[in-house]
C-alpha cells in the first residue's frame, strides 16, 4: 500500500476516519458524479478496500503484500 501521506494528496478522496490499521474515506471515481465510500485496512501484511455506493453492499478487494 502507498504511505498515507501519499494518498491524502488526491483531491478526489477525502478520508473521513483514520486508525491505527484502517478506516473509511469518501471518493469520486472518474466518470461518476456521485460519491462511493471506501473502507480500507492494512494489517498482517494484507491491504482490503471495500468500495460501494452508500446504498448499495460493499465489494471487496484483498491484495496481500
Amino acid at each position: 500500500m502507498r504511505d498515507i501521506k501519499e494518498i491524502q494528496k488526491n483531491q478526489r478522496l477525502t478520508i473521513n476516519v483514520l486508525g491505527r490499521d484502517g478506516g473509511y474515506a469518501t471518493a469520486y471515481l472518474s466518470g461518476s458524479k456521485k460519491p462511493t465510500v471506501v473502507v480500507f485496512s492494512f494489517s498482517g501484511g494484507w491491504d482490503h478496500v471495500s468500495v460501494s455506493y452508500k446504498n448499495r453492499t460493499p465489494t471487496c478487494v484483498s491484495l496481500h503484500g
